[in-house]
């Protein structure tokens, strides 16, 4: 499967799952088994580690809400997607695995679902194209061999940098590091994002995407605002 791709679909489906159940899940980057996979990991913080996308493989899951301990057998997600009518299947099969209610609507997008949805509009932007996007976390390293450290390309950004110093009560794990992304053009940093809903371009500007956003309440024009010099 097309690399691009996948990284453009992961991306996607997380950012539906966490727009469906707003401050429920905490998303990170992790890389279990001493590196061997690539996964976008979902923690909620009564849960622990609820589930994870494998980029390349299944998703997992390994605490439900629902209060049933029995966990279901991994859902292999890509070629769900593909075989699905619509990615709303595949998304009410993994919040049935996960043991959460269908919502009767999409709930209003709240700062970190709004960080969300821009990396992944602009990764989709990409997707078959010949320049490789990518976007990694504001931590380096794995779970499973210790923290790791801060992203040493957030060191482009310094609004960026000044915000790491401030520690707020929904930090995972009390860093927080693990609130900012990184998007990356070929490799090299392009866009830093934090959670609270702050944006930084190549050139240190800072964008608030909420209050952006509000104005039309369309997704693709705030990316073009905030990255349009890098895209085309």
């Amino acid at each position: 499967m097309n690399p691009q791709l996948i990284e453009s679909a992961s991306w996607r489906i997380v950012t539906e799952l966490v727009r469906r159940y707003p401050d429920t899940f905490v998303v990170v980057e992790t890389h279990p088994a001493e590196g061997m996979y690539n996964c976008l990991s979902l923690f909620n913080k009564d849960l622990g580690h609820a589930a994870d996308f494998n980029r390349y493989g299944y998703f997992r899951v390994f605490g439900r809400f629902d209060g049933v301990r029995e966990m279901p057998e991994p859902l292999e997600i890509w070629p769900a997607l593909i075989n699905a009518f619509s990615p709303k299947e595949v998304l009410d099969r993994v919040a049935d695995m996960l043991g959460l209610p269908h919502p009767p609507k999409m709930p209003a997008s709240t700062p970190a679902t709004m960080v969300y949805r821009f990396i992944s509009a602009a990764l989709g932007q990409a997707v078959f194209g010949v320049t490789p996007w990518e976007c990694h976390s504001g931590m380096v390293g794995t779970l499973n061999q210790g923290i790791g450290i801060p992203n040493p390309d957030l060191n482009h950004f310094p609004g960026a940098v000044a915000r790491l110093a401030t520690s707020l009560a929904g930090d995972f794990l009390g860093i927080p590091a693990f609130r900012f992304w990184l998007v990356y053009r070929e490799g090299k940093p392009v866009v830093c994002l934090e959670t609270t809903g702050t944006a930084w371009d190549s050139d240190g500007k800072a964008y608030e995407l909420y209050k952006l956003y509000a104005k039309d309440r369309r997704i693709w024009p705030l990316v073009w605002q905030v990255m349009g010099q890098h895209l085309g």
